[in-house]
């Protein structure tokens, strides 16, 4: 897929999702997001125009206000609003529509009609519980990482601990190796019973 961004608007302009398949474009799909405090249409007439500019498939709107009357998901004048969490899910179901009406080499009026029969099944509540599942699985999802990196963080504590100790040992090695050689050779083995007792310390901590 071929990613671009227009210059539209003060807050970044659109994105334009170009969706390929063995090289060939099947569709574009053109996203827009607005943070506002309150709805616009203006929101869904500047999307639509700049879908017919582009002559993309479809059209999102991403936003966190919506109309009296609607929430999480509707479609406007052919424009698709929907919250912002949800976006990338209904991205990844308009991809799939695409490509799979690629393949089957649909004409203009046939992809029309596919296109509308589409519409009334995102609409739909089956669809839109559905959405609401994915988005559950994929919070579950995330908390599974938040856990697993959780019990990382403590075997790698573990570890540090461990990998301080076998420094500590090391470092008493290394002290009993230079008094071999520095003391002379009468006073060797009260060091000796010294290091003796350091290593039995430590086999008990």
């Amino acid at each position: 897929d071929q990613l671009a961004t227009t210059t539209r608007g003060k807050a970044g302009g659109t994105i334009l999702l170009d969706v390929r398949y063995k090289g060939e474009s099947a569709g574009r799909i053109v996203v827009d997001s607005k943070q506002r405090s309150a709805w616009q249409h203006a929101f869904v007439t500047k999307l639509r125009q700049a879908q017919t500019e582009v002559a993309a498939d479809y059209s999102i709107l991403s936003t966190a206000v919506f109309p009296v009357g609607k929430k999480e998901l509707f479609v406007d004048s052919g424009v698709i609003v929907v919250a912002p969490a949800r976006v990338s899910v209904l991205v990844d179901v308009l991809r799939r529509a695409l490509i799979a009406m690629h393949v089957a080499k649909l004409s203009d009026s046939e992809r029309t009609d596919k296109l509308n029969e589409l519409f009334r099944f995102i609409t739909s509540p089956a669809f839109k519980r559905k959405l609401a599942e994915a988005e559950g699985l994929a919070g579950e999802a995330l908390e599974l990482d938040v856990q697993e990196k959780r019990a990382h963080d403590n075997v790698w504590k573990k570890r540090g601990m461990v990998l301080s100790r076998i420094k500590h040992v090391l470092r008493e090695i290394d002290t009993d190796v230079s008094a071999i050689i520095e003391t002379p050779s009468g006073e060797r083995s009260g060091r000796i019973a010294a290091s003796t007792v350091r290593a039995n310390d430590t086999r008990v901590h």
